[in-house]
């Protein structure tokens, strides 16, 4: 192992990724050096960085430090290139991950280094995710590694050991990239330039990047479309956001927000994720709106209310597609009542928690809304309530007081049985889509099927009403996985 260990290097140990945070002595060993790491996984620290109550260095996650000895044996590097010699280049027996100053062609043969540099042109996407890469490499390895990469369009560098930024700017200069993917490393350093390269897609899910890097994004990638920004413990946004000029998809799932952030309301994001966040709706949001928000993921916040719903309405005048189960607001009523709610309530909403929102379907959630506005059961702005009433006319009358059909269903998937109310007038494919969270199974990957006397049939049409089967109190469904 080499003496040359720095704070922000990152190393690995039996796979479990960690950041160096301090190098120096402990009293419990006074001959040997002692490196304080922060792991990925917390769960594989002992402390917070102190020890016999001296604090040696702070982490990000309390509990996730440790101290080792440096001469523990890690994993070893790569540069980039012998990552992809190690990952591709079948035609060679690898005697050493570590090149030193060797020349290419005395480690491989030239006639072997021909052969691989023609496979690697051919590949069109490319995966080094675990490789322990963390440099580029030599003037060498860099034309060979750029040399080699003219044809691809996706690279996968996800938990590498890569700290400094700069590096990934200089490997992605001259490409022509459409997607690269950079979670789980995380970034110590960063060196400001003006180079700009070509991507269309970059993914910094768990890479905890600084302001100075947040906002040398837009320089460095100008022609951006989507970025994910997931799990780096971001509570505000700055502006950098509004310097990209045709960037439309933003995934901030997996942070620690609290309002949706007041900067997009000026940027051209169309598509954002804020699931698995804490995001309540104040009265301050109405002092903002999102007009080009067109799809917005919103799963697993802190909606507790119907008014927070209506704020959403008013600030988002465009959105036509909405992701927000496991919310408080589900607590209390059906999951059907709270999507009929959803539906009525929002006129522009065409997809809802994944399902299209049929045009039946939107009118039997109208209609119900109203029957529940109606007798008490439900507030909403008169003025609105009034705007539906004159879309159904007479009907609106007519249902005023109409409590809806709720169905019982015991739905059985392998040896798990669940007891399900739904009403009547809910389309199949949302009993579908409600059964797929509830028993955690890809929506496309499953029917469901009911026994009529000695026949078992299959609920294939999902436009149909659950109410149009005629099942009694009780009946059975039946979770198959779907033969393709």
């Amino acid at each position: 192992m080499t003496t040359s260990t720095k704070v922000g290097d990152r190393l690995s140990y039996d796979g479990e990724l960690c950041t160096v945070r301090f190098v120096g002595t402990l009293p419990a060993w006074p001959n040997d050096v002692a490196l304080g790491v922060e792991w990925d996984s917390p769960s594989k620290g002992k402390h917070s960085g102190s020890y016999n109550g001296v604090e040696y260095f702070k982490v990000r996650t309390p509990g996730s430090g440790s101290f080792l000895k440096q001469r523990k044996q890690h994993d070893g590097t790569r540069s980039v290139y012998e990552a992809l010699v190690y990952a591709y280049g079948t035609e060679v027996k690898i005697e050493s991950i570590q090149i030193g100053g060797r020349k290419m062609a005395e480690i491989y043969g030239f006639e072997k280094l021909q052969k691989m540099q023609k496979v690697f042109t051919s590949l069109k996407d490319i995966s080094l995710s675990r490789k322990c890469i963390d440099r580029l490499g030599s003037d060498e390895e860099e034309t060979l590694t750029k040399e080699s990469l003219q044809g691809l369009h996706r690279l996968d560098l996800s938990f590498n050991l890569i700290s400094k930024f700069d590096e990934v700017v200089k490997l992605l200069k001259g490409l022509n990239l459409e997607a690269l993917n950079l979670t789980g490393n995380q970034f110590t350093s960063h060196t400001i330039s003006s180079d700009s390269v070509n991507l269309s897609q970059l993914n910094l899910t768990m890479t905890y990047p600084s302001e100075a890097i947040l906002s040398s994004l837009p320089t460095h990638f100008p022609s951006l479309h989507e970025l994910s920004l997931c799990d780096n413990g971001l509570t505000d946004l700055s502006s950098f956001v509004l310097e990209f000029p045709c960037l439309t998809s933003l995934n901030l799932s997996m942070n620690q927000f609290t309002v949706i952030p007041t900067v997009l309301s000026d940027s051209t994001i169309t598509t954002l994720n804020l699931a698995n966040n804490d995001i309540t709706i104040t009265p301050k949001m109405t002092t903002h709106t999102f007009p080009h928000i067109v799809s917005l993921d919103l799963k697993r916040n802190n909606i507790t209310s119907w008014y927070e719903i209506d704020t959403l309405v008013e600030i988002l005048p465009s959105l036509v597609e909405l992701r927000m189960s496991d919310n408080p607001i589900f607590e209390g009523w059906s999951l059907e009542e709270v999507e009929y709610q959803v539906i009525a309530r929002w006129p522009t909403l065409t997809k809802l928690n994944g399902v299209e929102i049929s045009p039946k379907e939107r009118e039997n959630a109208e209609l119900w809304f109203l029957s529940k506005v109606g007798s008490g059961d439900v507030k909403y702005s008169d003025r609105k309530t009034t705007v539906l009433k004159q879309k159904y006319g007479k009907r609106a009358q007519d249902v005023h007081f109409t409590d809806p059909d709720i169905v019982e269903l015991e739905v059985i998937d392998g040896a798990k049985m669940l007891n399900v109310k739904v009403m009547g007038s809910v389309e199949v494919l949302r009993l579908k889509s409600m059964l797929s969270r509830m028993l955690n199974r890809p929506f496309l990957k499953f029917d469901l099927t009911y026994e009529f006397g000695k026949f078992k049939e299959h609920l294939t049409n999902e436009t149909s009403l659950v109410s149009s089967y005629g099942f009694s109190k009780g009946q059975q469904l039946t979770v198959e996985a779907k033969i393709s």
